[in-house]
């Protein structure tokens, strides 16, 4: 091949060349080189500059992508937004869908409710507001509008967390069913096991750190905690449904202004004579006994009250009562005419129609009307008033356990029927028939719950407008509601 000489004269590179360039050969001096090259070769300026090149490029290529704004971060950055986003969502849909479901039911949400979250992965750390807790590794806080603010993400192993009822068979309602809670981790050790609600820990069973007996009482859905040393958490849903509900009932009679009685109705659940029964008022023990009837004194009708009692065998517990709220209920005071719920017999009058006509019927409200200066009076001129009388209806049967108010007339009885047909005599009474008028109160102990209460008279002056007047009538009564 024949071999093409090029000759560059005075070319300076670097520090310097100087020379001819011969025989492909080159010489550097002190100050510089010479070089001789082919046409075919590629010059050794144009590899450096390259090299260069290259160098800076992949400089700002892995700047770009590992660098503290790099691509790899922006892109895992964005990848741990979205996994949050997407928490909280789910979050969302199940506090949704629960709040739908207690809306179906006619309940409201509460924060216990959270609870029923675990059914999705869910764990429930408290029910406080902020409710904290963990779902995918993140923590979050649901604040009083029940609103998902997802914080940090935890690391580490989740404990494993299981928890099954050991009682065998139906339970009736007083003993206990135990229900035996296991936790264990891989690495580390579990912190604490714990009951959320309801369950208490059996204090003679042969419990570990990673295992433990609990006890319950009553049917319901119970909720247990595990802690590992690593801070995480886990937890576990047990329903329990063996306990037979108790057949203990009472009942609530005797009431007077101070007092009432408490009687044990249903005896089914008695099993011997060695049964002995804690009667309660306002969750204080008033009494402890074998009588199946207890009388409490010195009772405030003015305030609202809780009956009920508890069952005890060789002081094992068996039963308790459901119970009873009680308080006071008085007919409302009334300022019209046209009100259904007066119930009369015969003709009646006020103090400012004279007629004693039929049409006289139109005030007798003023007998409830709580103002002493108006009453009501029966008959009149050329009639009896014996026979007449005036009541009040409930709407519902009620245990009136006082009748009170300012007459004047002769005899008169309290009354109570529950069709306003057939009446029954509660109360027999006289009074002087002064012209300035008698206060009665007359306690009521038949302990019976009637709809309709009245007055009836049944002594008076015959053709004498003051044969019988009645200022104020009052009917003093219980209410009571029994809890589910």
């Amino acid at each position: 091949m024949k071999k093409e000489k090029i000759r560059m004269n005075n070319v300076n590179i670097g520090l310097g060349v100087f020379g001819d360039l011969k025989e492909n050969k080159y010489n550097v001096n002190s100050v510089g080189f010479s070089c001789y090259t082919t046409q075919r070769g590629i010059t050794l300026i144009a590899l450096i500059i390259t090299i260069i090149i290259l160098l800076i490029l992949a400089g700002v290529t892995i700047s770009l992508t590992i660098g503290d704004n790099g691509l790899f971060k922006t892109a895992k950055e964005a990848g741990i937004e979205y996994e949050k986003a997407k928490v909280k969502e789910e979050l969302e849909i199940a506090i949704a869908n629960m709040q739908t479901k207690k809306i179906a039911e006619g309940k409201e949400t509460t924060r216990e409710d959270l609870k029923e979250l675990i059914n999705s992965g869910v764990i429930i750390e408290t029910v406080d507001i902020p409710t904290k807790g963990e779902y995918k590794d993140y923590v979050f806080e649901i604040n009083e509008n029940y609103e998902v603010t997802i914080l940090e993400k935890r690391e580490g192993e989740i404990p494993k967390i299981e928890a099954n009822v050991i009682t065998e068979g139906k339970v009736k309602k007083g003993l206990k069913v135990e229900i035996k809670v296991r936790a264990s981790i891989k690495e580390g050790t579990i912190a604490s096991i714990e009951a959320t609600n309801g369950a208490e820990l059996k204090q003679d069973a042969n419990n570990t750190d990673t295992e433990k007996t609990f006890e319950v009482v009553e049917n319901g859905t119970y909720y247990f905690k595990v802690t590992a040393s690593n801070k995480r958490i886990n937890m576990a849903k047990v329903e329990v449904d063996i306990v037979q509900e108790g057949k203990l009932t009472i009942s609530i009679d005797n009431v007077t202004s101070k007092s009432c009685k408490i009687n044990i109705t249903d005896t089914k659940s008695i099993e011997n004579d060695n049964m002995t029964f804690e009667y309660y008022c306002d969750d204080i023990k008033v009494a402890t006994t074998q009588e199946k009837y207890y009388e409490i004194d010195n009772i405030d009708w003015t305030q609202e009250h809780t009956i009920y009692v508890k069952e005890f065998s060789e002081n094992n517990y068996k039963d308790t009562s459901k119970k009873y709220h009680l308080k006071n209920g008085e007919n409302p005071q009334l300022t019209s005419s046209d009100n259904p719920s007066i119930i009369t017999e015969g003709n009646w009058c006020d103090n400012y129609n004279s007629s004693w006509s039929s049409t006289g019927k139109i005030y007798n409200y003023y007998a409830f009307d709580k103002n002493f200066s108006t009453y009501a009076s029966p008959a009149g001129s050329g009639s009896t008033p014996i026979g007449c009388s005036i009541g009040y209806d409930f709407g519902r049967p009620v245990m009136v356990y006082e009748a009170s108010g300012v007459i004047r007339m002769y005899g008169y009885k309290i009354q109570a029927s529950n069709d306003n047909k057939t009446w029954e005599d509660i109360v027999i009474a006289s009074s002087p028939c002064s012209s300035g008028g008698n206060s009665f109160e007359n306690e009521i102990t038949d302990g019976k719950e009637y709809r309709y209460w009245r007055l009836y008279i049944n002594g008076g002056q015959s053709n004498s407008i003051w044969g019988a007047i009645i200022w104020e009538l009052q009917f003093n009564y219980i209410e009571l509601n029994i809890e589910d």
